[in-house]
């Protein structure tokens, strides 16, 4: 790791699904500070969801580094987990609960860092909600800017 405020590092990374020969992502590397937003975009099948597997540790690549705060991101640790616990990630598909708001979807990956009882009952404090409402508002910002500079 280069610069202490470096969040993300993504270093060659290289992976190609078992049984196919089509390589989902070739050297791959990436730098994210702290402070950034970061979008990534692409067509349906150019990788996006495999190349953020590999870095909440869903996928191992053949080839390739990821440091996630200076910490050299190691597949079959304990670590894993804590490594999980500093990135968040909304799944396209499945994973949501279609009777909870986005908002309620997004306070649920935060489970595992509030009281058990809090959890179950979806009580969230105001500065929760707050700092996960502003999270969702940059994404959609992003989201607009960007397609803004597409058409």
């Amino acid at each position: 790791m280069k610069n202490k405020s470096t969040v993300i590092q993504v270093e060659n990374v290289t992976h190609t699904y078992k049984g196919s020969s089509n390589q989902v992502l070739n050297q791959i590397n990436l730098v994210i500070e702290k402070g950034e937003f970061c979008t990534i975009l692409g067509r349906s099948g150019a990788g996006k969801s495999t190349f953020l597997r590999t870095m909440n540790g869903f996928i191992c690549p053949q080839q390739g580094e990821i440091f996630i705060e200076g910490q050299k991101l190691i597949y079959t640790s304990r670590e894993l987990r804590k490594v999980r616990n500093k990135i968040a990630m909304v799944f396209q598909h499945y994973n949501l609960v279609s009777r909870l708001t986005v908002l309620e979807n997004v306070l649920c990956g935060m489970l595992h860092e509030i009281p058990f009882g809090r959890g179950l009952l979806g009580w969230f404090t105001e500065k929760e909600k707050s700092l996960r409402w502003s999270s969702l508002i940059r994404l959609v910002l992003q989201i607009l800017l960007i397609s803004a500079q597409i058409n």
